[in-house]
């Protein structure tokens, strides 16, 4: 419950946007009644194997009602998608400000990549608490936030709450896998009357921390890796497995993979970078008192702290090159061909 949490009082927080230079002291957290709003939308939307085959449609539909019994109208909720794709459904509601400035966006993805049972020591698509941490499908990505941008714009709406400009929530399809619709993207092409935003929020990061009941930091990402696919196809006449040829289009390719194998570029940090992080590194020191806890300043610093802390994944600061998928022949006996 601990990502929600947070993820429902930075929205709480966000909602009248006060001017930059002043002083933004986190609020309490939710009461006890919307985080078990939120802990219950996430088990119900965990139960919804959104996989990009299956779509979001029935995500789409369990969030809709939700808003609907929290007292959103129809003229609030927008349930939408692309015609060409009606698996693919996004939905989004607005809580209507004073109209001081351009709305605040929030988007939350709908669908998770698909996990199969044998995989897994838990069930999936089923939401589980066990020592105090959640597991399903979805729990860290993003299913938790999205349970929490919800149960935030009941909360808000059903205590009147009244923002300095519109608060806009987000349910998008298809970010995981096919991007066949890509909702965001088509939101902003075809609808862009629902999403027109003056600030937008991705809590996407899973932020929001908390030692001991103690709020310890909030990350934001400034910058997000993206993607090259490259396509290697070696190719020969091909043959029949019982006369195989020497020059076999798999070894040939797999040779060619061996020369570059894993590759992972040194850290790469911004300068928008350096400080939060030596910030937040500090903030973490300070309810520990081993010896071994650094408090980096400096660049360098900054850099072999990450590096040496168990918690970072290698490739969060990296660029990367790896061989992801591989195809061949087409029949057992076949040597292969294109």
């Amino acid at each position: 419950m601990k990502s929600a949490v947070s993820i429902l009082a930075l929205l709480t927080m966000f909602g009248g946007l006060t001017p930059a230079r002043a002083e933004i002291v986190p609020g309490p957290v939710p009461p006890p009644k919307n985080q078990a709003l939120a802990r219950d939308v996430m088990a119900e939307l965990i139960a919804i194997k959104s996989i990009h085959e299956a779509g979001t449609a029935a995500v789409a539909a369990a969030i809709a009602a939700r808003l609907r019994a929290g007292g959103f109208s129809d003229s609030e909720l927008t349930v939408v998608g692309d015609p060409k794709f009606p698996k693919q459904v996004n939905v989004v509601v607005r809580l209507r400000g004073k109209g001081a400035g351009k709305p605040v966006l929030w988007i939350g993805h709908e669908d998770v990549v698909d996990a199969r049972p044998e995989d897994w020591t838990l069930p999936p698509f089923k939401l589980t608490e066990k020592d105090g941490y959640f597991y399903g499908r979805g729990s860290a990505d993003m299913k938790n936030a999205d349970a929490a941008m919800l149960a935030s714009m009941v909360r808000l709406k059903a205590e009147g709450f009244v923002p300095d400009r519109d608060i806009i929530a987000a349910f998008t399809a298809d970010e995981e896998v096919g991007l066949e619709q890509d909702g965001v993207d088509w939101l902003l092409h075809h609808r862009p009357d629902l999403v027109d935003a003056g600030l937008i929020i991705n809590p996407d990061n899973n932020s929001g921390e908390i030692d001991n009941g103690r709020r310890t930091s909030m990350d934001v990402e400034t910058s997000q890796k993206t993607y090259v696919t490259f396509v290697l196809e070696v190719t020969n006449r091909g043959g029949h497995s019982s006369e195989p040829r020497p020059d076999n289009a798999i070894y040939a390719l797999a040779q060619g993979l061996v020369r570059r194998p894993l590759s992972i570029s040194p850290l790469l940090l911004s300068g928008l970078m350096i400080r939060p992080a030596s910030t937040r590194s500090r903030r973490l020191c300070s309810s520990q008192s081993t010896p071994s806890c650094s408090r980096p300043t400096s660049s360098s610093a900054v850099k072999a702290a990450m590096m040496s802390r168990s918690g970072t994944k290698p490739s969060a600061f990296r660029r990367t090159i790896l061989a992801s998928m591989a195809a061949s022949a087409f029949f057992m006996s076949a040597d292969p061909r294109p």
